[in-house]
């Protein structure tokens, strides 16, 4: 803490920079907060700002009552105002720009001796570290020489911690975080791979690397198992028939069998203990899963090759009536969006098994836009609004979107599949409960997230 006019200093270690969570940095001090929120409500469009005068009242109840969580200060207050006020405040309308220098947090960057590089109030600074120091720490390198093997073949190494402590600091702790990594041996072909369990500075970069590194081990202790998985869908028929849709027999069959192993085996497990137990449970059930899931994508192939070829033919037999044919083209468009070539690699296992159905719903809106077209026409105006918002959605997220939003953004996403489903084709019936309202309530939700 400082002065008034000097406001509040955090020193970070130029090496641990990238670590800092910027969600922590926007809460300052309890002793600054409220006044910071009070601040921020000034600086919202009059529209909203008068809906929460008095603001100090408001700035009080906001900074003793909302809860702290790892999100962005703007997230968390626009998500707060909603369930505290019923006011629903776009998180993007949220500003600290102009807010005095004593309510932003001065971040100085130091070096190993304390020396400050680089002092400011902007929390981007941060980013300027991402590639640097942290690889040339020499205690990250002391770390990676202690812990990190290679050309893994089994579990010959220690249970993993959620963290290790890399350098322990008067202000700072620099943590580390183990996880098995896949690797190609330079100037050899994708499939020369092989193991190694390697330090990452970052949590997300750990826990994405080990859970596809868990599977390849699996694969490695238990070759038989996933050589009969393999010969499964290579010697299906069915398969081949449907792959031209998608992709190369080869290539599709080697994404089925992808997404099966990915499901059943790419899980954070971190003791040798658990990775038994788990290979004792899930081996004994890959063949009939694998067979399952082979009968699901069956189902799918089926359905997309009907679709695909109903549509075409609809379109050739109408191409001179403008408003079907465009309509017949918006549902190829539809079709091709939703289960792209790549879907096996794109989608979750959970998002597959419901695909045949959203199918199925273009295929019969397809054939009712034609016999009915004026009835279609007015379900389709129900749908407008909502793909409208889709669309702005999608294209507004970015590398600075949270995880958060990007979530609720592909809930939307489905949940709206669900909905064409109840408007379109109520025969099919939907997986889960849904409304013009739920899809209004979503919307509200993502509005308050940045």
């Amino acid at each position: 803490p400082g002065s008034k006019k000097d406001g509040v200093t955090i020193k970070v270690p130029a090496s641990s920079a990238s670590l800092v969570s910027k969600n922590h940095v926007d809460r300052l001090v309890p002793g600054l907060f409220e006044e910071k929120i009070a601040a921020l409500i000034k600086a919202l469009p009059k529209t909203y700002r008068v809906k929460l005068m008095p603001v100090v009242e408001k700035a009080k109840c906001i900074a003793s009552e909302m809860p702290m969580e790892d999100k962005p200060l703007f997230t968390l207050l626009s998500s707060f105002i909603q369930k505290r006020f019923g006011l629903v405040i776009p998180a993007t309308l949220w500003s600290d720009k102009d807010l005095p220098d004593h309510l932003k947090m001065r971040i100085s960057i130091r070096d190993d001796k304390g020396k400050e590089i680089k002092a400011i109030r902007d929390k981007a600074v941060l980013n300027e570290f991402l590639s640097t120091s942290p690889q040339k720490s020499n205690a990250v390198t002391l770390a990676r020489k202690k812990h990190e093997q290679t050309n893994i073949k089994e579990w010959n190494f220690k249970d993993l911690e959620e963290f290790i402590i890399i350098d322990q600091g008067r202000e700072f702790t620099q943590k580390g975080y183990l996880g098995l990594k896949i690797e190609t041996r330079p100037g050899t072909d994708m499939k020369n791979k092989s193991l190694a369990l390697r330090l990452f500075t970052s949590p997300e970069d750990a826990l994405t690397s080990h859970c596809q590194g868990i599977k390849m081990l699996f694969q490695i202790c238990f070759p038989d198992d996933f050589k009969s998985l393999k010969k499964d869908i290579a010697s299906n028929p069915e398969i081949k028939r449907i792959a031209p849709f998608f992709k190369s027999p080869a290539k599709f069959q080697t994404a089925l069998f992808d997404r099966i192993t990915t499901t059943l085996f790419a899980k954070n497990i971190r003791t040798q203990k658990d990775f038994n137990t788990h290979a004792q449970k899930e081996l004994g059930r890959l063949y009939a899963f694998g067979q399952a899931f082979i009968k699901i994508i069956l189902d799918l192939g089926k359905e997309y090759q009907a679709c695909f070829e109903l549509i075409q033919k609809l379109s050739f037999q109408h191409q001179d009536k403008k408003k079907i044919f465009n309509t017949l083209t918006d549902l190829f468009n539809d079709l091709k969006n939703l289960v792209p070539q790549n879907f096996a690699d794109l989608y979750p296992y959970e998002r597959i098994e419901h695909l045949h159905r959203y199918v199925a719903c273009i295929r019969i809106r397809a054939q009712r836009s034609v016999d009915n077209p004026i009835k279609e026409e007015k379900k389709a105006v129900k749908l407008l609004s909502y793909n409208r918002h889709l669309n702005s959605l999608l294209s507004s997220l970015s590398q600075n979107t949270s995880s958060e939003k990007s979530r609720q953004v592909e809930a939307f996403f489905w949940l709206l599949e669900e909905y064409k489903i109840s408007l379109f084709a109520p025969e099919l019936k939907t997986a889960i409960k849904v409304s013009a309202k739920k899809l209004d309530q979503v919307l509200t939700r993502i509005s308050t997230m940045i």
